[in-house]
This record gives C-alpha cells, sequence and structure tokens, in this order.
C-alpha cells in the first residue's frame, strides 16, 4: 500500500475536525500552550479528534497518517499549516 503524502489532502481532511476540537478545548488548553505546536499537539492527544470531536473518520485517518510518518513529523506538518494558538 501506498504511502499517505503529507500534502494539502491530508490538511483539508483533518483541519476542520482539529478546528473542532480547539474550539472545544482552548478554553482550558490555551494557557498551557506557549505555540501552535503544542495546541496542535493537545488536540491530537489522548484521542481527542475522537473522543471530543466525535469524528471517527478522521480519527481514524489521522492514525493512517501517523502510522506512514511517525507521530513527530505528522504534528510538525500540522502544526505548519493548521494555525490554533
Amino acid at each position: 500500500m501506498a504511502k499517505i503524502k503529507l500534502d494539502e489532502n491530508v490538511i483539508n481532511r483533518l483541519k476542520g475536525t482539529i478546528y473542532d476540537v480547539w474550539s472545544k478545548i482552548a478554553p482550558d488548553a490555551e494557557d498551557l500552550v506557549e505555540d501552535n505546536l503544542q495546541a496542535m499537539e493537545i488536540c491530537l492527544d489522548a484521542d481527542r479528534l475522537l473522543l471530543v470531536a466525535e469524528d471517527e473518520e478522521a480519527y481514524d485517518f489521522l492514525h493512517e497518517v501517523m502510522d506512514d510518518h511517525g507521530y513527530g513529523k505528522t504534528l510538525r506538518f500540522l502544526a505548519k499549516h493548521i494555525h490554533l494558538y
């Protein structure tokens, strides 16, 4: 199976769900983060795409991307292209 490319498709498939998570947790999380990378990490950790946004498709897709590229690379890519903080 071909690797999922870290490109506009990944951004488009995850952006809405990540924004949804951030909008729900930001009131409690904004004081804990210093930059966009940390904000993104909080959104992606603890299965929040599934548990907070209740988006199983986005959650599964994110894990496919992380299986192909690793957590760190995926996190940095998303933080570079999706601005939360």
